[in-house]
């Protein structure tokens, strides 16, 4: 490694230190760690007591969910059973590598003011969403930084093919094995965007067999073990019941039936697939219902084969237009979770920042986001800048998945790539303001 590259290097190193710095010292020093219990309240976390005893063994027969999150959460626990201090840490420094990746991206396009970048960068760590996903032991500050590392991918391609390709390659398996709603056909997707936009043409072919067998092996594993031990190809057994809540599609039952509500209702159901009591039992050891049950599992199979003839395209489509709405709703997001008070004000305060001549913040965030959206395709026409205009399409994949098929739940998941909108905003001024690099 040459100097430079290596001063380069250690210089991003410390700035993402210095963003987990503040972020971690802002989480405590707000008292926002106050959610260990939900740790045993989330259905997508199996037995904890299971995970903390074998955790190998339990990750192998967890089907309820991708395993990147039990996996997470059972290493944790096997090292010192800390499980959520351990996950505020690993959050923290999530949101201090998708800070890094606006930083990294902004500067690419603002050359003169550096000082920006570092502004917005400490105002996406200092948002109220950020603070509270940084004590929420859960998916989004993890999916988020997994949308910054392909996003970074497409900005280093031209410093670093090999940095570019781990990149991509990395943050296609975190995803995939982290998230449902990013399934392989979604990570097929996205290379062609890569492949089509990003990569130079040289070697492509290679290149793009190089990151399929990286990607693709570790993904196809996962897929072909839930195959071949519980009889549905995919990463999550509860798929079936998600995009049916999502299109609007009756269910028996409900959407979430415990597995004692399926016993009692459904009796005839039988478990044709169970192991070890982590996918036989109905109640966790904490007394939680078991999600990752064998009887959950029939139940939601049984709803694939059934449940799509009461589709209906109006109720669908009403569905879209009302997540839509959600998708684009006030920034902050998680207004149920009860470390929210502790910061009450802030978050008014920090919403209001953005929209201070507005008494309805929440409308006319949305409208500004919409009019961000909206004008975004004319600036890269304008420019023609096949890395931002990979970032664009990624952003409308993530919104076009959750809005089809998220249920009500889609104001949830826009975190995940919110970091997007504050590089879309500044890039949208620089263009106004005709600061070219």
């Amino acid at each position: 490694m040459s100097r430079l590259r290596f001063i380069a290097v250690a210089h991003c190193f410390m700035v993402i230190i210095l963003f987990f710095g503040i972020e971690i010292i802002a989480v405590y020093g707000l008292h926002l760690d106050s959610l260990s219990l939900l740790l045993q309240h989330h259905w997508q976390v199996a037995d904890l007591h299971s995970l903390a005893e074998e955790p190998f063994t339990s990750w192998i027969y967890v089907h309820s969910q991708p395993p990147l999150l039990n996996i997470f959460v059972g290493a944790f626990l096997w090292m010192n059973g800390q499980a959520y201090t351990d996950f505020i840490i690993l959050n923290c420094f999530c949101d201090a590598f998708s800070s890094f990746t606006i930083l990294f991206i902004l500067n690419k396009y603002n050359i003169r003011y550096k000082w920006i970048g570092y502004c917005v960068a400490v105002a996406y760590l200092l948002a109220p969403s950020t603070l509270l996903n940084s004590a929420y032991p859960y998916y989004p500050a993890l999916t988020s930084a997994g949308y910054s590392a392909l996003a970074l991918s497409f900005f280093t391609a031209s410093q670093s093919k090999r940095l570019s390709l781990f990149l991509l390659s990395a943050s296609l398996i975190f995803l995939t094995l982290l998230r449902s709603s990013f399934p392989p056909i979604t990570g097929l997707v996205v290379l062609g965007i890569y492949f089509a936009l990003i990569d130079d043409r040289v070697n492509w072919k290679r290149n793009f067999l190089l990151v399929m067998i990286f990607s693709f092996i570790p993904i196809t594993a996962v897929y072909t073990k839930n195959y071949l031990m519980y009889d549905f190809w995919g990463s999550s057994s509860f798929s079936p019941i998600n995009i049916a809540k999502g299109f609007g599609v009756p269910v028996e039952l409900n959407y979430f039936p415990t597995p004692q509500e399926i016993n009692r209702e459904r009796p005839e159901i039988r478990c044709e697939h169970s192991y070890k009591s982590i996918d036989k039992v109905v109640i966790k050891r904490d007394g939680n219902p078991n999600y990752n049950s064998c009887y959950f599992l029939a139940f939601a199979q049984a709803q694939r084969r059934t449940a799509w003839i009461n589709y209906e395209f109006t109720q669908h489509l009403r569905r879209v237009i009302s997540h839509l709405g959600k998708y684009l709703s006030l920034p902050d997001k998680y207004e149920y979770l009860s470390n929210r008070t502790k910061i009450q004000a802030y978050a008014s305060a920090f919403n209001r920042v953005f929209l201070p001549w507005s008494a309805r913040a929440g409308y006319d965030i949305r409208l500004t986001i919409i009019l961000i959206i909206a004008t975004m395709p004319y600036c890269l026409w304008l420019r023609s800048d096949k890395r931002m205009i990979g970032l664009y399409v990624l952003f409308i994949i993530h919104m076009v998945t959750h809005v089809i098929t998220d249920g009500d739940e889609s104001d949830r998941f826009v975190f995940d790539i919110e970091f997007c909108f504050y590089i879309f905003a500044v890039f949208l001024c620089l263009n106004l303001f005709n600061k070219k690099t």
